[in-house]
Formats: structure tokens, C-alpha cells, sequence
């Protein structure tokens, strides 16, 4: 096993089958338990994201799935804001763009690739919306960073107590034959303390409203001083169960 295969940008597959436990099976994870960590981990960026972001003042900028997606709000509009994009006033469509000043059908159209131009709105971005913006002015592959323009961004790295657990690993650790960490579909964040914990199972519930998909476990748990979140997501038939549990 590659240690240091990354499942997502910010997260190894070491770092997900880590254990203090020496056994036969060495803790190598199946094909189908490596798919299950990818769709986990893809939930603990949009986490990263949002818990790195805290809020530079009370100017209605919410710190939400546009930052999550990359995308930066920049005004109280009735358009939404798309792939960094921003609007620059209102019409029917709830999206405004800038007219074209250059002739329709001109040779300048058609060398920067705008496509069909409709009633005088000419698209400056490749977007699935009517809407019209700005290219933003931080480098491609940096959509993370546009969370910045809501707030300060500070490095919170999201720590992992365990992720995937074989049945022998499981058996020490003391976990049920049935848990999810056998699958590899549930991970243990470590948190500094209860707030944190509370903060991090706030945002993952926001991510699951206002993209409408679900998990399977959310649990705030605590040993003692000691918290942690357990969060699982299932490929199917999950069940969105949240509990307080102290262990």
C-alpha cells in the first residue's frame, strides 16, 4: 500500500488506515473500501474549507456552499453567484451582464470565444448560468482561496483519529462487527474540544442541507476531556442518524 497515495488533495491514504494495532492483514484496504474512504474524504474538503474560514464582519456574506464550491459572493443580488462569476445589475432573468460594444457577429466575438450573444449580453465565463462576471483575479486552481473575500483565511487542518479499520483491527479497537469504519465509510475528527466539535458537526449539516445529500452517522462523542466526531457516509441507504454519546 502507497502510503502516500492522495484519496483527495489534502488527504493520504496512509493517513486513513493509520492504527496502532500490528496485525496479519497489515490494515490494506479493499478497492471497494478505497472508494468509500474518496467519498468520505470528499465531504472533509468541503469541511476543511469551510472550518479555515472565519468571518470578517456581519455583511450578510455567508460562508456556505459557494465558498465550498470556490465560489465568492460579492453583493445582496437577486442572482446567484456562479464559478467565481459576479453580477453587474439586475434584469428579468435576475442576471445582468454588460453590453457587447463590439458589432455583432464581429471577428473580435468570435476570437474570444463568446458563443451566441443574446439581446446585447455578452458571457465573460464559461458558467452553467445566465449570469454574467468578472473572471476573478486569483489563479486557476486556487478556488479554495475565493473564500478569503468572506473572511479570514487561517490554517485549520482537519486531523483524522481513524478512518478505515479491517475486522481485526476493528476487533482491538473495541468497535461493533456492523461499524462503518470496517467498510471504510466513517471517519473519527479529532477535535480541541467540545466547541470545535459542535462547529465541525454544524458544518457538515449545512453541507448536507444545502447540497441535498445525505450521511449515515454524525456522532459527537466524548471519552473523559477528550472529543471526537465520528461522521460516516454510506454509497446508499443512509440514515442520517445524530447522537451525543459519551464513551
Amino acid at each position: 500500500m502507497n502510503q502516500n497515495s492522495r484519496l483527495t488533495p489534502h488527504f493520504k491514504l496512509g493517513e486513513l488506515c493509520k492504527t496502532k494495532y500490528v496485525t496479519a492483514d497489515g490494515n490494506i484496504p479493499s478497492r471497494g473500501v478505497i472508494e468509500n474512504l474518496i467519498r468520505v474524504c470528499g465531504w472533509l474538503e468541503e469541511l476543511r474549507v469551510v472550518a479555515g474560514v472565519r468571518p470578517r464582519s456581519k455583511v450578510g456574506c455567508a460562508v456556505d456552499a459557494e465558498v465550498v464550491a470556490g465560489v465568492r459572493p460579492q453583493s445582496k443580488v437577486g442572482c446567484a453567484v456562479v464559478a467565481g462569476v459576479r453580477p453587474q445589475s439586475k434584469v428579468a432573468s435576475d442576471c445582468t451582464l454588460a453590453p457587447d460594444p463590439r458589432p455583432a457577429g464581429s471577428a473580435a466575438r468570435a476570437e474570444a470565444g463568446e458563443g451566441i450573444v443574446v439581446a446585447g449580453v455578452r458571457p465573460q465565463s464559461k458558467v452553467a448560468s445566465d449570469c454574467t462576471l468578472a473572471p476573478d483575479p486569483k489563479p486557476a486552481g486556487s478556488a479554495y482561496s475565493r473564500s478569503e473575500e468572506c473572511g479570514v483565511r487561517s490554517e485549520e487542518p482537519i486531523v483524522i483519529n481513524s478512518g478505515y479499520r479491517s475486522p481485526e483491527v476493528n476487533r482491538l479497537a473495541g468497535g461493533v462487527p456492523s461499524s462503518n469504519h470496517v467498510t471504510g465509510c466513517a471517519v473519527d475528527i479529532r477535535c480541541a474540544g467540545k466547541e470545535q466539535m459542535i462547529r465541525y458537526a454544524a458544518i457538515l449539516l449545512d453541507i448536507a442541507d444545502e447540497t441535498k445529500r445525505d450521511f449515515d452517522e454524525l456522532l459527537l462523542e466524548q471519552h473523559g476531556s477528550v472529543c471526537w466526531l465520528h461522521f460516516a457516509v454510506r454509497p446508499k441507504d443512509n440514515r442520517r442518524k445524530i447522537a451525543f454519546l459519551k464513551v
